[in-house]
């Protein structure tokens, strides 16, 4: 199974009182950065789905992270194949120039290229607290979405069972591959 995972950097929230904001813009030099800690859970979840139990070593798999943004932004995809992705892309950007939408079409690129049976995002990013790309990735691809995904299990490569947090507690789910599955913590 090959996963794409979207890998956002996000300035640390420990730092917020370095943030400036001058007229509409938001000055970021002297923050520190760090991954979405909701990507990282994505990122670990689809480690998980490659696991390959008889053999451990040998994954049965691929998980392939992409973030968008300034070469410094490669610290941060060092970070996700250091815990065991196997690839990693970075488009050139600065986070004034992205918002869900451009950031999900910017995807859909990426997903015709790389072909990946499953995209699995973090349920939301912590410096604007939005939960819309993966919402609006589905849309572009026609791909089915489950949001929410507390576990997830590999169905022999053609589907995924998972349960999902929902307002009236666990609801689980089973959705056919290619899908955009969004992860809880």
């Amino acid at each position: 199974m090959k996963i794409l995972v979207p890998f956002k950097r996000v300035a640390d929230p420990e730092n917020a009182n370095k943030v400036k904001v001058t007229g509409a813009k938001i000055e970021t030099a002297g923050l520190e950065w760090k991954p979405n800690p909701f990507d990282e859970y994505a990122v670990e979840a689809a480690l998980r789905l490659t696991e390959n139990g008889t053999a451990p070593k040998a994954r049965l798999g691929e998980v392939i992270v992409v973030t968008f943004g300034p070469p410094e932004a490669d610290q941060t995809l060092r970070g996700a194949l250091a815990t065991g992705a196997d690839k990693a892309i970075r488009v050139e950007a600065t986070d004034d120039q992205l918002d869900g939408v451009i950031v999900a079409r910017a995807l859909a690129k990426i997903v015709e290229q790389v072909k990946p049976d499953l995209v699995m995002l973090g349920k939301q990013t912590v410096d604007s607290d939005s939960n819309q790309v993966g919402q609006y990735l589905a849309e572009l691809l026609g791909w089915p979405q489950i949001t929410f995904a507390a576990t997830i299990k590999n169905e022999g490569n053609v589907a995924v069972d998972i349960a999902r947090v929902g307002d009236g507690g666990m609801q689980r789910v089973k959705v056919k591959l290619p899908a955009v599955v969004t992860v809880e913590d």
